[in-house]
């Protein structure tokens, strides 16, 4: 998968696997298996996103790329990110 070994890649399924639990927890049963990892596995994947190195500018808190990483989500992913504020 993409220069991910097997190790690692059942590393993350095992955060995904974790979130999804939280998930559906909360949902109280009425989320499914499928649609509670799904929506772990796009958290985890902004998060991940957002901390990557070269996705810092110089300075840039960290929480705060997190938080814009997930209203990015929330939003549904748009290419375009607008300007905070507008």
């Amino acid at each position: 998968m993409l220069g991910m070994s097997l190790p690692k890649m059942s590393e993350f399924a095992g955060t995904v696997e974790a979130l999804a639990g939280a998930v559906a927890r909360r949902a109280d049963g009425e989320c499914d298996d499928f649609a509670a990892r799904t929506l772990a596995g796009a958290v985890i994947g902004v998060i991940m996103a957002a901390a990557l190195p070269q996705a810092a500018e110089p300075g840039a808190d960290p929480a705060a790329r997190f938080d814009a990483a997930l209203a990015q989500l929330e939003a549904g992913l748009p290419l375009q990110v607008p300007v905070s504020g507008h």
